[in-house]
């Protein structure tokens, strides 16, 4: 995979209600194990629509106890970008980050 950080790569994700769940036989890099959040990755396209992509996957290192319906979620801390071909040959990712955090709780850190 491709390794980065949230500062050069930040993914931004819509929560769904999701219990993080181990991935079997999944780890990054350097070992870790790596957890499915069952969120969803939000895509700003150029002229400014948001969208969510049903096709990437986004996973995390460092998982909370759930990821809250209808919640917004920003990376903190490593990225890892893996692009790959799915079964119609689309271009998607698999993106594990090291935690998700709501952008609500962001906000009043930086206030």
């Amino acid at each position: 995979p491709i390794e980065t950080d949230s500062m050069v790569w930040p993914v931004s994700a819509l929560g769904l209600g999701d219990t993080p769940r181990e991935r079997d036989g999944k780890l990054t890099p350097d070992g870790r194990k790596t957890y499915t959040t069952g969120a969803m990755i939000r895509v700003q396209s150029k002229n400014g629509e948001v969208r969510l992509d049903r096709a990437s996957s986004l996973n995390v290192i460092e998982p909370a106890a759930n990821y809250l319906a209808g919640v917004e979620y920003q990376s903190d801390g490593l990225v890892l970008v893996q692009p790959y071909q799915n079964d119609s040959k689309k271009l998607v990712y698999s993106i594990t980050v090291e935690r998700l955090l709501p952008v609500d709780d962001l906000v009043k850190e930086v206030k």
